[in-house]
């Protein structure tokens, strides 16, 4: 009778220990999962915040070429080199108030 009580306390007990190696190497894989996801994110928004930053740059000077594309010396230029190829002068009013506000 011994040998059937102490068998079903050796197969709780290994039972427990398989139950609680099984338990710590989830955590150890679930740790693991979590640092290589937390690096992959930091990749992803350096990555992003170059793309930002380029971005940013490029929208910068197309704004500084759209102000001197609008700037109104450069359409009195245009509408002089028009008169001078079409020999005949555009009707361009240039009003100075109305100028596109930039920001650089």
């Amino acid at each position: 009778m011994k040998d059937n009580t102490y068998s079903s306390q050796g197969k709780y007990q290994t039972r427990s220990m398989l139950l609680a190696v099984t338990m710590c190497l989830s955590g150890v894989f679930l740790v693991a999962t979590l640092k290589l996801e937390n690096r992959r994110m930091g990749y992803q928004l350096l990555k992003l915040s170059q793309s930002e930053k380029l971005l940013f740059q490029a929208n910068r000077e197309k704004k500084s070429e759209l102000a001197n594309l609008a700037a109104p010396e450069r359409i009195e230029r245009l509408n002089q080199s028009i008169e001078k190829i079409q020999g005949r002068s555009l009707s361009v009013q240039i009003m100075r108030a109305q100028r596109p506000e930039v920001d650089l």
